[in-house]
């Protein structure tokens, strides 16, 4: 898998769980505290049923008939049964509170409507600190998730879907983008290494971003290819420079043995010392060549020390005299 790939899907996977986790979240808590919202609201409804039931029950006591409750009953959606003191009924919003409660539960049914338990709630009717009488309100658990409140809960819902699919395709465009940055500069070294590794020494990564480890990993990468063309440089160089200094004194002993044979020279103590300090010239010359690690360590010493130059000359110019001599010329 290439680089890019990796870290598009990398970042990609990383937004979505975050969203996923995010959206769990906060959907779950939204939605809880909208129900504890509800359900608070519920229950003041009820003890505003009970306070108007106090109030009518005060006022009519016993007198309290089924058509005073049945308004209150069903524009708060709830069964309402009044009994005195002693526990008899005076009234109730309808003859029979089971009817109420099928009736209640054939609502509920309604699309959009979640079906609950009904239950029911007593509260003391008090006129002066004296109990007067048992309030019963029935009223089924869920009713609370009206249409609307079901709408809100979907919308909300959507909302967060919606924003997941958004937040994901804005983040998989900057995973991209971001992995282009990333990827782009380093493909561009990576091909740079390889045109080193084949043998183009000249060769330099030029790149254009603002990532400082990419950048001198490029610098890196450039510094390299400079020395190893350095050294390019200097190996041929002293190539050239070896061939050059073994060719002289090769060809000195070639004459030489030359003007041996042709009778130029005669075989004497001096002719044959020349021969001598040719050969011991050569024999330094290759003991220098396995020396030559040594130059790459640059911690050679140089070992100044002082000669004659008179007798240096002297020695070089005999070494080119079977030279001239062999083309009848006059040193």
């Amino acid at each position: 898998m290439s680089l890019t790939k990796r870290i598009v899907l990398t970042l990609l996977l990383s937004i979505i769980i975050s969203i996923i986790i995010t959206s769990f979240v906060s959907n779950y808590m939204i939605n809880r505290k909208f129900e504890t919202y509800l359900i608070e609201e519920q229950n003041t409804k009820l003890k505003k049923v009970k306070d108007i039931v106090e109030n009518l029950y005060k006022t009519k006591g016993p007198y309290l008939n089924e058509e005073d409750i049945s308004k209150l009953s069903s524009l708060e959606g709830v069964y309402i049964e009044i009994k005195n003191d002693t526990g008899k009924t005076v009234c109730n919003s309808h003859n029979n509170h089971m009817d109420h409660h099928r009736r209640m539960m054939r609502n509920m049914r309604k699309p959009r409507i979640i079906e609950g338990n009904y239950i029911e709630k007593e509260y003391p009717l008090y006129d002066n600190n004296n109990k007067i009488g048992t309030l019963t309100i029935g009223y089924m658990d869920k009713s609370y998730l009206t249409e609307s409140a079901i709408i809100f809960k979907e919308t909300l819902s959507k909302s967060f879907l919606m924003s997941t699919f958004i937040t994901t395709l804005i983040g998989f465009i900057i995973s991209i983008v971001l992995s282009k940055e990333l990827s782009y500069p380093i493909i561009n070294i990576t091909d740079t290494a390889n045109k080193m590794r084949k043998g183009d020494l000249s060769s330099r990564s030029k790149i254009n971003t603002n990532t400082k480890e990419i950048k001198d990993l490029s610098n890196s990468i450039n510094y390299l290819g400079e020395t190893l063309q350095k050294q390019d440089n200097f190996r041929k160089k002293f190539t050239s420079d070896i061939s050059n200094e073994l060719r002289t004194p090769l060809t000195t002993l070639q004459t030489h043995i030359e003007a041996l044979i042709d009778g130029i020279w005669e075989i004497d103590e001096k002719n044959l010392l020349i021969l001598h300090e040719e050969v011991d010239h050569l024999t330094k010359l290759v003991n220098e060549l396995r020396d030559i690690s040594k130059l790459e360590e640059l911690e050679l010493n140089l070992n100044k020390s002082y000669f004659n130059i008179s007798n240096e000359l002297e020695k070089i110019t005999g070494s080119f005299k079977p030279i001239f001599k062999k083309v009848v010329m006059k040193l």
